[in-house]
């Protein structure tokens, strides 16, 4: 399978997004429902790893350009 190649943000809000769905479901269920428990365990690990790694590497590493990043700007 191929990369989608959409950076770090975009797969954040792609675990920020699964996670508020399932917690919608979550508290639309009357009963527990095993796959229900376990995708808020799955989303859980999933989303604390990508903002752990937003907060250590920081928002503005994970966005620049692989081509500009750890380089010094030119002086003028």
């Amino acid at each position: 399978m191929a990369p989608l190649s959409l950076g770090y943000l975009a797969g954040a809000g792609i675990f920020l997004a699964a996670f508020a769905l399932t917690l919608t479901v979550r508290s639309k269920v009357d009963r527990f429902h095993s796959l229900v428990f376990w995708s808020v365990i799955l989303d859980c690990a999933g989303g604390a790893t990508v903002l752990t790694r937003l907060l250590v590497i920081g928002v503005s590493r994970v966005t620049c350009p692989r081509s500009t990043c750890g380089r010094a700007l030119p002086r003028r």
